[in-house]
């Protein structure tokens, strides 16, 4: 077995223009919450953090690249003029690293019509200015998807998340999201290792509802954690030290509790039991009810008000356990989608 040493990132600067003109752009463009023509698009490969939890961290091992802002820019307005495009979803791994590329995108975007949602890490977005928050408003910015994680600074520590993000921080991006009216997207992974599992999903489920009361329009979403082969993350070291271990053999892949494992929602943890599952599904169950996400553009208004119906009483009460009817309602007469599901 030979293994290739690893290349660097491509700087997309040195590369030509994309062939756009050859691909039948009709199949990539759709409609969503963003806007009636909405395309995917990658301004940068990457990010400089190593979050201990990520597969980006594993591949790039902190390495960043990106466009050009003025060919970002270029690049969409010339979508815009031959295809029609009035929404894009950057889809970088973290469009948001230096401010002063974003300042430029977001200036020559301003007044063209363009609505955009991209990724970002809260202690970034946090050591932006006012003034470029502003601009990012103004040139269109409808979104932005941050992984507020945890309500544990031990647990964000583990992350290689600790000492820059905090539980505060989320909270006061939060408000400072609303001030700006930019909807934040916040990720949370629960269940990572630990000797107090059920502590620490309660904690995080009031965590979540205090980010609800500060910002209302602020969208969550749930993962279930899963670890991921990355042997300098000290999650993974500490999930070993909870008896978790990947297969040892290719062909032990294909069984099938590891075929959805990287789907992170019924992941392979010792110190994960169903019951712990099954807590954090009903609550996700109410919270969706009770918050319907705007980027279901299916769900039609009166379904949304029997969806707010059905999930106050429960998420007022604090009430999770075996919300059926909202299953019901919700899977099977409204088709209702998560947030996480098919991103926008």
């Amino acid at each position: 077995m030979i293994h290739n040493a690893k290349r660097p990132v491509t700087d997309p600067n040195t590369l030509p223009p994309m062939p756009y003109h050859r691909v039948d752009m009709k199949r990539y463009i759709g409609k969503t919450y963003l806007g009636t023509r909405t395309m995917t698009y990658h301004s940068s490969f990457g990010c400089p953090f190593l979050c201990g939890f990520c597969a980006v961290a594993a591949i790039y091992k902190s390495r960043w690249v990106g466009k050009r802002a003025s060919s970002v820019v270029d690049e969409i307005l010339w979508f815009k003029d031959q295809h029609g495009v009035n929404a894009v979803e950057f889809v970088d791994n973290n469009f948001f690293v230096a401010e002063k590329r974003t300042l430029e995108i977001a200036a020559g975007l301003r007044g063209r019509g363009i609505a955009w949602w991209a990724e970002a890490r809260p202690d970034t977005l946090m050591l932006y200015s006012d003034a470029t928050w502003r601009a990012m408003r103004d040139s269109g910015c409808k979104m932005i998807f941050f992984g507020a994680e945890s309500s544990s600074k031990e647990t964000l520590e583990l992350m290689n998340k600790g000492g820059k993000q905090t539980p505060d921080m989320i909270l006061e991006l939060a408000a400072r999201a609303k001030a700006f009216d930019i909807i934040p997207e916040f990720s949370f992974v629960l269940g990572t290792p630990s000797d107090d599992v059920d502590g620490q999903i309660e904690r995080d489920i009031r965590y979540i509802r205090r980010i609800k009361e500060i910002n209302a329009k602020s969208e969550i979403v749930i993962y279930v954690f899963s670890p991921v082969f990355f042997d300098d993350a000290d999650l993974l070291q500490k999930s070993r030290a909870f008896g978790f271990e990947f297969p040892n053999r290719l062909v032990e892949w294909l069984q099938p509790q590891w075929t959805s494992f990287d789907l992170r929602k019924q992941p392979l943890t010792p110190w994960l039991k169903p019951r712990h599952l099954e807590q954090i599904s009903n609550f996700e169950r109410v919270l969706n009810a009770r918050f319907p996400t705007v980027s279901d553009i299916k769900l039609k208004r009166w379904q949304t008000g029997i969806l707010k119906t059905l999930g106050a009483w429960r998420y007022k009460s604090g009430f999770y356990i075996a919300p059926w009817e909202i299953r019901f309602v919700a899977n099977r007469l409204f088709r209702y989608r998560q947030p996480e599901i098919e991103g926008f």
